[in-house]
């Protein structure tokens, strides 16, 4: 993939053994930067802390006219861990990142059933707020018109510091981000005219519709281990969804933060995420700690 020229990723060494490895998959509209408060913990639990920014956000390259898909979103981390060596992973997940990782899931759920014994083997998945079921989801203004033809396009040129902050902020409760979180989030977006790209990277959503069956049937059907952590207040993925996934995967296990944590817990509530996180990973054996 020559997109590797100008991808962005960080590969960290943590104190575990070298073979147990996580990637981390964000969300939008920031990038990898989203795990920064959790990460000095997840460095505890693994050898290997894999951190990409997604094509289009962050540091990575962001094609304007690129037909952004989250088909190759799987390709590109599929390609990334084999470029790096890792044949088994654990994937924590968040927002965008977690439809990617349901498409990495049913891939190898796939290869499970054919009897593939090559390819990446997922050991984990743990997946934070996110819009798995699309009619359930409650978009911003914003994000409803970055997807609108002809509008998207203009919106972004015309969407200021002062708007971007205020549209982010309500996706936090009672912990708002500091300063330093919503600059470094102004500037990530910015970088490389990135915010040109997002009225094709949101059509993802429009996957989501299409492909709902396919990621939800891989998280249900998956014989791995599945964990949610969910954040109450979140107003893009109401409790409603929480309700649902609880129904449609029931063999999954799943933690419910109260409506003081919103849609990023890993930002609001990170001792929670890193306690609960850790807790999934002993019960099921892959932590000593």
């Amino acid at each position: 993939l020559c997109i590797f020229l100008s991808f962005s990723s960080t590969d960290l060494k943590g104190d575990g053994p070298e073979d147990k490895v996580v990637l981390l998959m964000h969300g939008l509209p920031v990038s990898s930067y989203d795990w920064n408060e959790v990460l000095p913990g997840v460095r505890k639990m693994f050898g290997r802390v894999i951190s990409p920014d997604n094509l289009g956000a962050g540091l990575s390259a962001k094609p304007a006219q690129h037909n952004y898909s989250l088909f190759e979103y799987a390709d590109i981390a599929e390609a990334l861990l084999v470029k790096l060596n890792v044949k088994t992973v654990h994937l924590l997940t968040h927002d965008l990142g977690i439809t990617i990782g349901h498409e990495m899931l049913a891939r190898f759920n796939q290869r499970h059933v054919e009897g593939v014994k090559n390819g990446l083997s997922i050991v984990t998945f743990c997946q934070l707020n996110g819009g798995m079921f699309p009619r359930l989801y409650q978009p911003l203004l914003a994000q409803n018109l970055l997807i609108t033809p002809v509008v998207g396009d203009l919106f972004v040129r015309l969407v200021n510091r002062i708007y971007f902050d205020r549209n982010l902020r309500t996706l936090f409760a009672s912990r708002n981000p500091g300063e330093e979180y919503m600059d470094a989030a102004w500037a990530l977006l910015r970088h490389n005219d990135g915010h040109l790209a997002m009225p094709r990277i949101f059509l993802y959503q429009l996957d989501r519709f299409e492909f709902e069956e396919r990621w939800v049937n891989a998280i249900r059907d998956t014989t791995i281990p599945v964990h949610y952590i969910y954040g109450a207040g979140d107003r893009i993925n109401p409790p409603a969804t929480f309700e649902e996934f609880k129904k449609r995967v029931p063999r999954a296990t799943h933690t419910y933060l109260p409506s003081s944590v919103a849609h990023f817990p890993m930002l609001e509530a990170p001792e929670t995420v890193l306690r609960v996180y850790g807790e999934f990973l002993k019960r099921h054996g892959h932590l000593s700690i």
